[in-house]
């Protein structure tokens, strides 16, 4: 199951990665690589960690995990005088003024920031002598057995080193690759010539790195052999900045999707920044031992395919054709633990429940479309035909989706076992499923149970279960924020509210697509829109780089058309709107031509130039 779950987890990554965005493709780079290639990278400089001894424990530990534990029991203190306030004030609290003006919750944050901070700055200067004095002056002890007892901190590189060679003699130095974004940078040229990606454009990689870690601990969180998830994005020069908002607010989305609590989650801004990044943050999750890192998103600026090109004497940059010039493009670098993703959702997941009749049970609630079985059989006895029944409907989904059966034991222990193991759904074949081909359904996490028919099983599994761009909500929601070209919609104020059309997903435009015998429209949408957001009255569509034109008006058009009402149609291809506002707005637009010889529509056209306005109803001469 644990095998599964992680197969789900990079699948998952990987259709809302790559499969969803198309100007992103994969690659599986080489595990050894030139030693010359770590040069370039910066790892055998400057990959390392403090390392502090405790003389009496004989115990080692990195000295800015020490230094971060302690004020994670600072963090610790201002949770429970918050919580407790919170059950003291009720309804009527207020977090951030209690944050802002409670003296003692002020003076913790004021304590645990300063010494964040004096650790960045004396780890940026590498100043280890300060750090071992921040480590005394904060009178850290051993968490094994309590001495302050401490060696001078000194750097240690985390790059596993290794032979190549027939003999030691002219065996060449080599390393296990300490994180796989190098493989993809090498291959840069490769990759975009081969592929014929325009930037901005990225390449994801899911594979194993390998660090010497000073002291792995908290299970699985830290590893010496663990598998990241990475995609490293290539922009222009100059718009580093802006993709590293998009991208991190791309990936937070991505994660509050999985539907955890959304106070699991946080941005932590990095205090020292890595030697080749101009901005750096981390995504943490609410582990049991505290926030901690969860995904790393960068701007990884140009230093590496610099780095590259200088210590290769190759040339590696891009031809832009719109600029008629080459550079060498900016990065932005999303990086996720596979393992730590397993983690989180191992330990967010797992409960223990009393229910009414005071009976305990143990339950994995994974996201449905992440659980390592989806679905269990359970035939109701070992006999009367009822095995057999069972098998005969598994062959229905065996090749779709993994699928367990289990006859063993009373059908109460099976529904445990299996929501023991996160199963969503629980299938019991009883007599009555042999007269009217019905059987029951229990679902794991309200363990309500109704009959349904094989049909109605099967609609359920599409919708809820497979992990599909077009059926899965959670995967086709996430915002596609590589295209640029959009379509915006809004409602004018003032409209009856009887006359609005509700439309309230895709499926739902679709299904109106077909209602109107719009069948090359709907075609048109299924094929080429990424993303579709509603939200009141505003609808917003993003479209793929292709479309021309000529079909968003068309689509603006007959959103027009069905609805019956007065819309402001904004047609862009770079950031901003163009926005018509009529006689509400002291000016009178009475036909197309009128608009386009308005000064309002002047200034909007200067600042927006790739718009164009549309005439929505031109038999209508007060439009």
């Amino acid at each position: 199951n644990g095998l599964a779950l992680k197969n789900n987890i990079r699948e998952y990554w990987s259709k809302s990665m790559v499969q969803l965005h198309e100007n992103i493709v994969g690659i599986d780079a080489a595990i050894f690589m030139h030693p010359t290639t770590w040069k370039a990278s910066g790892h055998v400089d400057a990959f390392n960690d403090p390392l502090i001894d405790n003389k009496d424990s004989k115990k080692r530990y990195r000295a800015d995990v020490l230094i971060e534990d302690y004020v994670a029991k600072i963090e610790a203190k201002i949770s429970k005088e918050v919580f407790k306030a919170s059950k003291r004030f009720g309804e009527s609290f207020n977090k951030e003024q209690f944050l802002s003006t409670n003296q003692r919750v002020a003076a913790l944050q004021s304590k645990a920031n300063n010494i964040l901070k004096r650790m960045a700055k004396s780890l940026e200067k590498e100043d280890l002598a300060d750090v071992k004095a921040l480590i005394e002056d904060l009178e850290i002890a051993c968490p094994e057995s309590g001495s302050k007892n401490w060696t001078d901190v000194k750097q240690f590189n985390l790059m596993f080193g290794t032979k190549l060679g027939a003999s030691a003699d002219t065996a060449m130095d080599l390393f296990l690759r300490p994180e796989t974004a190098q493989g993809i940078f090498v291959n840069f040229l490769n990759v975009q010539k081969s592929s014929r990606k325009k930037i901005p454009f990225g390449i994801a990689q899911i594979g194993k790195a390998f660090r010497n870690e000073i002291i792995a601990r908290q299970f699985i969180f830290r590893m010496r052999e663990f598998e990241q998830m990475e995609m490293q994005f290539f922009v222009k020069p100059g718009t580093q900045k802006e993709w590293y908002e998009k991208w991190k607010e791309n990936r937070m989305q991505w994660h509050k999707l999985m539907g955890f609590d959304v106070k699991n989650y946080r941005f932590h801004n990095h205090d020292k920044l890595a030697h080749y990044a101009d901005a750096a943050c981390d995504i943490e999750f609410k582990f049991p031992f505290g926030f901690k890192e969860l995904e790393g998103i960068h701007s990884r600026t140009d230093f590496d395919l610099r780095s590259h090109e200088e210590l290769s004497g190759k040339k590696i940059q891009y031809f832009d054709p719109v600029l008629d010039k080459n550079y060498i493009p900016y990065v932005v670098e999303t990086s996720i633990g596979l393992d730590r993703m397993f983690l989180a959702i191992l330990t967010y997941s797992f409960k223990m429940e009393t229910l009414d009749d005071g009976s305990t049970r143990n339950v994995m609630s994974i996201p449905k479309q992440l659980a390592p079985n989806k679905l269990a059989f359970l035939p109701l006895l070992k006999k009367d035909r009822l095995p057999e029944y069972t098998t005969k409907i598994m062959k229905d989904f065996k090749h779709k989706i993994n699928i367990v059966y289990d006859e063993k034991d009373a059908i109460g222990r099976r529904y445990r076992r299996q929501d023991a193991i996160g199963t969503p759904y629980c299938i019991t074949i009883d007599h009555q499923t042999l007269e009217d081909d019905t059987f029951t359904i229990r679902d794991r996490d309200s363990m309500e149970q109704k009959r349904i028919k094989i049909d109605q099983l099967k609609k359920k599994v599409d919708e809820e279960i497979i992990v599909n761009e077009k059926k899965n909500e959670t995967i086709s929601q996430v915002k596609n924020i590589s295209q640029e070209q959009e379509v915006k919609i809004e409602n004018n104020k003032g409209v009856k509210a009887e006359e609005k059309l509700n439309i309230n997903s895709f499926d739902q435009l679709l299904k109106i697509c077909n209602e109107k015998k719009e069948i090359k429209l709907k075609y048109e949408l299924e094929k080429n829109v990424n993303l579709v957001h509603f939200e009141n009255n505003r609808i917003e569509i993003s479209f793929n780089d292709n479309l021309d034109k000529n079909f968003i008006k068309d689509l603006s058009l007959k959103l027009f058309e069905w609805t019956g009402d007065r819309w402001i149609i904004t047609l862009s291809k770079s950031k901003g709107e163009l926005s018509i506002k009529d006689k509400q707005k002291n000016e009178k637009i009475k036909n197309i031509n009128s608009a386009k010889q308005s000064k309002l529509y002047k200034n909007l056209i200067e600042k927006f130039p790739d718009a164009d306005l549309v005439d929505v109803n031109p038999k209508e001469e007060n439009d």
